[in-house]
């Protein structure tokens, strides 16, 4: 982001908070380079393990690190500041987030949540000395070190289950207790996922979760989705808080990157809290190599995206042909002799794509036809004999042998055993025309 661009965006977010994103009441995207004093951490040791860095971002100049050292811990994590973080039943929200896991280790866990509030102590005061039950929402690499992601969320039919719990006989389970993996999918390290949902927490039938990955729908249920009982079987605060960071579930270290964190109300949508989409560059340098009289293989320069390029579509005169997961393509099937327009556009992983590229034009080959003299009947031990054979561009042709024969030239030799002898004449075509081979057996 240059010195203008960056100064246009502050004064924009500033000058126009409305402007810059409806019913967003909460927006971090780390571009001051420095941590905002409203972001609260939650860390060991903060000044190892949270930085603000420009090496990998999302979007813009700079985005959050946290980092839990091996040994040293297994907590780093960042909660925004004030009443932000908050997430009350039975009120709707919208939050999205971009996060990038760097390298696996063993060291994985916990990489968002949405942590539960236990219940009023004696002193009117929420009781943090006992746990709060399961969270409303986390994202968690099983195991410490994958294969996958999982998405957990409070079920529908949750049974409560802390509800009969005491102080003297606190129930199990922690921050996960009674969550139900709705949805999975591949660990890929230095790459940006964006996340997105869309939810209401409720102890009543008017609760909803929707999440979006990389602008998938992969999440979409309806119903009760909340604990009412902390662990000791008091009342829960009524509300689920965000923290955004590592939790390891070992103390074998770890990291992940967050970026573009946007929170917001009823009033808000996917748009405005979907972290910003940088354009996609429209594939460029689109040249044709390898043509054949019925194909043109086509490549060129690929497209840029930090979400990654999902597929290229290809247009040949104007008319969708085909897709390719690289930037390379062959097209097929065509008329000799013919030129063809062609033109290439980017799609991104959530959809997103380019214009169609600058149109570049190819030719196919002219075809060649071969005609081989038709050639008597042979025995064994007949005489050497030639092969005559003509093609309609007047180049040169070459001839090969198979079965009990020899060929010099265009003179071919019987061994005298019996077998099945076949001819192939071939010409290996120019810039003006494509190969052709023409096979004839003997009799």
């Amino acid at each position: 982001m240059n010195y203008r661009k960056k100064l246009l965006y502050i004064l924009f977010f500033f000058l126009c908070p409305s402007a810059y994103s409806q019913g967003v009441y909460y927006a971090e995207d780390f571009e001051t380079g420095v941590k905002n004093p409203n972001l609260q951490l939650s860390c060991t040791n903060p000044n190892q393990r949270f930085s603000i860095q420009s090496e990998v971002t999302r979007f813009g100049d700079y985005a959050a690190r946290l980092e839990n050292l091996p040994n040293e811990g297994k907590r780093c994590e960042v909660i925004p500041g004030d009443d932000y973080h908050n997430f009350y039943w039975g009120n709707e929200y919208w939050l999205g987030f971009s996060f990038n896991v760097p390298s696996l280790s063993a060291g994985y866990g916990i990489l968002s949540q949405q942590h539960g509030v236990p219940g009023l102590g004696n002193n009117g005061e929420v009781d943090w000395s006992v746990q709060s039950g399961g969270n409303g929402f986390t994202i968690i690499i099983p195991g410490g070190n994958g294969p996958v992601f999982q998405i957990g969320l409070i079920p529908p039919d949750n049974l409560n289950k802390y509800q009969n719990a005491t102080p003297q006989n606190p129930s199990s389970g922690g921050a996960l207790g009674g969550a139900i993996y709705y949805y999975s999918w591949p660990v890929e390290t230095n790459v940006w996922f964006d996340v997105v949902s869309n939810f209401r927490y409720s102890d009543g039938d008017d609760g909803f979760y929707k999440v979006w990955i990389n602008g998938k729908l992969v999440i979409d249920i309806t119903g009760m989705n909340v604990n009412i009982y902390d662990k000791v079987g008091r009342i829960q605060g009524r509300k689920y808080y965000l923290k955004a960071g590592i939790y390891s579930g070992t103390e074998g270290g770890g990291a992940v990157i967050y970026d573009e964190i946007r929170i917001g109300d009823e009033t808000s949508s996917y748009a405005n809290v979907a972290p910003p989409v940088e354009p996609l560059m429209i594939p460029s340098a689109l040249t044709a190599y390898d043509s054949t009289s019925t194909s043109i293989s086509l490549n060129w320069t690929p497209s840029i995206e930090k979400l990654g390029v999902a597929r290229y579509d290809i247009y040949r005169d104007g008319t969708y042909v085909g897709t390719a997961s690289t930037n390379q393509f062959t097209d097929t099937f065509l008329s000799a002799g013919t030129t063809y327009s062609y033109t290439v556009l980017a799609k991104d992983l959530m959809g997103n794509e380019t214009a169609q590229s600058a149109a570049m034009e190819a030719s196919t080959l002219q075809a060649q036809i071969i005609t081989i003299t038709p050639i008597a009947d042979k025995f064994s031990k007949d005489a050497a004999f030639d092969v005559e054979a003509s093609v309609n561009s007047g180049l040169e042709l070459t001839y090969e042998v198979s079965g009990p024969a020899s060929i010099s030239g265009k003179t071919i030799t019987l061994d005298g055993s019996l077998g099945v002898v076949e001819v192939t004449v071939n010409q290996a075509g120019d810039a003006t025309y494509g190969k052709i081979s023409q096979r004839h057996i003997l009799k």
